[in-house]
């Protein structure tokens, strides 16, 4: 079965941990050991499958020299700067009460603000999609543990 032609991807009811992909021509199930994992291994077909029909469904343009997954770039772009948030935690304080020589720079105060800043906003947008992240994830799980 290839991926392209998978048209159901659910739970099978009256099964404990149990889910069926299906095509036109065959249907396979499969039992996780538990249902966060069931719900994992759902989440990830379904995003594999989502991929999938974008790059069918894509144009060969031919302007398009790179192929580049957005969603998994930014997905990686987001898990650096939450693995490293204590690293950028600690730039900021440091930031607060240290001298900083910027002998570069033509107003060095000014220099210490702007990083200061782009450190926070930094530290406040990967905390609102790491929030929003657990948010979507925690409701697509009551919603497929609802379905079953």
């Amino acid at each position: 079965m290839r991926l392209q032609e998978v048209n159901q991807i659910e739970p099978v009811v009256d099964a404990k941990n149990v889910f069926r992909i299906a095509s036109p021509d065959c249907e396979i199930q499969f039992q996780a050991p538990s249902t966060v994992e069931m719900n994992e291994w759902l989440v990830q077909i379904q995003k594999q499958r989502k991929r999938q029909l974008m790059i069918a469904l894509r144009t060969n343009e031919s302007n398009d020299a790179f192929e580049i997954d957005t969603e998994r770039e930014l997905e990686a772009i987001h898990a650096i700067l939450y693995e490293n948030a204590e690293t950028l935690k600690q730039w900021k304080n440091t930031l607060e009460g240290t001298e900083i020589p910027l002998k570069n720079s033509e107003n060095p105060e000014q220099a210490k603000q702007l990083f200061y800043s782009t450190l926070q906003g930094i530290l406040h947008s990967t905390l609102l999609i790491e929030k929003s992240h657990d948010e979507i994830v925690n409701r697509y799980i009551k919603q497929v543990i609802l379905s079953i």
